[in-house]
């Protein structure tokens, strides 16, 4: 019986670690992509034709949106207690 329990165990352990190193790719491709896509906005919008000003103003504003959509979720998320169906909608 206490040998079912430790694989039983050691099952739920390995799973969990397999999940948490998934995460963690994810993870890491979707900062890569983020990352990646923020450093070229600037050029992108000056070969349009942008102003350095009119670049700035729109990196700040993206800024300044992410920011407030989190104090707006977060509020929502706490005052209806469904965290996950948020989290994985945003």
């Amino acid at each position: 019986m206490t040998d079912q329990v430790t694989v039983g165990k050691e099952a739920i352990k390995s799973r969990a670690l397999k999940f948490v190193v998934l995460i963690g790719v994810v993870s890491f491709f979707a900062d890569f992509t983020y990352e990646g896509a923020r450093s070229i906005t600037g050029p992108y919008l000056a070969i349009l034709g942008a102003s350095a000003t009119l670049v700035g103003f729109i990196a700040g504003f993206g800024e300044l949106l992410g920011y407030g959509l989190r104090l707006v979720s977060g509020r929502l998320s706490e005052r209806t207690g469904e965290f996950w169906p948020i989290t994985l909608f945003g």
